[in-house]
């Protein structure tokens, strides 16, 4: 009978299932029900928005309550906060100490909880951000913090005992100084700090300067402004495992060229004897782009096992082009990941230097040069006996490594999944 099976059994069942077919096991007896809770309850997700609306005491009172009287709550890992897709039509924040209070009980009680979300927009109430904020200077647990920033207002958080964080995530749509300056504390003060995804609109150096005032030596870093005072810090050490620039540009091809070089010349070396996963996919041609001038230091990457770079249209053979390189950016790059522990490889076409300044990118310039790419994919003949890549994506498209069906490696397209 399957309810008689070890926890752990049942457990390695459920792990091959969906989420609501997880949910009718639990309904099944009081010992599925058990087994299943911990892959259940992972994820609380929080909608503060509702919380100060009519039905907001109840929310909170159902959430204590069924903390206080089941184990539920003893499960989750992950906090959610203000995910849910909508915003108050008027600001309305009236104080309210009882739902401060019930909700800090709320968060309190569940003591496993290591990553937290939070989405913060207009209009956002006191009240909650208090109880949230309580919360996460209090728990000595929480390793990993992601903010999403979807508002022009700046708000007052005190991050003051915030300790212990592994990874933070600043993802803005906008850049609020306070908040910013607020959170270059957090990360001042943060001493085991790992990792630091940096995504906004604004150059925010001052993490940066930060980061190499206090000599503290990240392992994963992203970020989508690539500025000399990033590329200061990150060639003043060496030991980053993750590296992710997303679309490193600058203003002008001049600019974006000269902070190429320095990256690949300098900075990029630092790091090689550490690297396992480069991503550095550009979003116009240019020297960020894989290419003579940087085959080198990618192929000097030993430990590289996840690689994804761009590559120019000049240096794509396809039937569209007049001013081809005959130089086979996509071959060499396949070449290398072959030589390289690579198990998952993309290539990407880069818009064409036009593009810049326009809000679409040139879709009769990307097209033909991502069928070069697949066309130097399918013919490829890896000389290794026994290459490494697994996985290769060319935009949307994701081809596997077959060597089983004959002699010479070949790339089929599967579905991703």
């Amino acid at each position: 009978m399957l309810p008689e099976l070890p926890v752990e059994i049942l457990q390695e069942i459920a792990f091959q299932v969906s989420t609501a077919e997880k949910k009718a096991l639990r309904s099944v007896c009081k010992d599925l029900a058990l087994a299943m809770d911990c892959l259940i309850f992972t994820t609380i997700i929080l909608n503060t928005l509702g919380l100060h609306s009519a039905d907001g005491t109840g929310m909170i009172e159902s959430l204590v309550t069924g903390a206080l009287l089941t184990d539920w709550s003893r499960f989750p890992t992950a906090l959610k906060i203000d995910l849910v897709k909508h915003q108050p039509q008027k600001e309305y924040d009236p104080p309210n100490d009882r739902l401060e209070g019930l909700l800090h009980l709320a968060l309190s009680s569940m003591p496993n909880i290591r990553t937290v979300v939070w989405a913060i927009h207009w209009g956002y109430p006191t009240w909650p951000r208090r109880a949230i904020m309580h919360f996460l200077n209090s728990s000595q647990f929480i390793d990993e913090i992601e903010i999403r920033i979807e508002t022009r207002v700046d708000m007052d958080c005190s991050w003051e005992q915030v300790r212990g964080i592994r990874k933070l995530t600043i993802n803005s749509r906008y850049t609020p100084t306070a908040l910013f300056t607020q959170l270059t504390r957090l990360v001042a003060n943060t001493r085991g700090l790992e990792g630091l995804h940096l995504l906004t609109p604004a150059e925010w150096s001052q993490f940066w300067i930060t980061l190499r005032e206090q000599n503290m030596h990240l392992t994963d870093v992203a970020t989508n402004n690539v500025t000399d005072d990033f590329l200061r810090y990150l060639g003043s050490y060496s030991g980053v495992q993750r590296l992710t620039l997303q679309y490193p540009s600058a203003s002008t091809e001049a600019e974006s060229n000269r902070l190429a070089n320095h990256f690949f010349g300098s900075v990029l070396p630092q790091h090689k004897a550490s690297l396992l996963h480069l991503s550095c996919v550009a979003w116009f041609e240019g020297r960020w782009s894989f290419g003579t001038h940087n085959a080198d230091v990618i192929s000097s990457l030993h430990r590289l096992s996840r690689l994804w770079m761009s590559v120019n249209g000049h240096d794509v053979p396809h039937e569209h082009t007049d001013n081809y390189s005959e130089w086979n950016a996509p071959e060499r790059l396949l070449q290398i990941a072959t030589e390289l522990p690579v198990q998952h490889l993309g290539i990407f076409p880069a818009d064409p230097e036009e593009s810049r300044g326009t809000l679409a990118g040139n879709h009769k310039h990307t097209f033909p040069v991502s069928q070069g790419i697949i066309t130097a994919l399918l013919g490829f003949a890896a000389r290794s006996s026994s290459p490494s890549i697994v996985v290769v994506g060319v935009r949307r498209r994701w081809y596997e490594l077959n060597t089983t069906t004959n002699p010479d490696a070949s790339f089929e397209y599967f579905i991703q999944r």
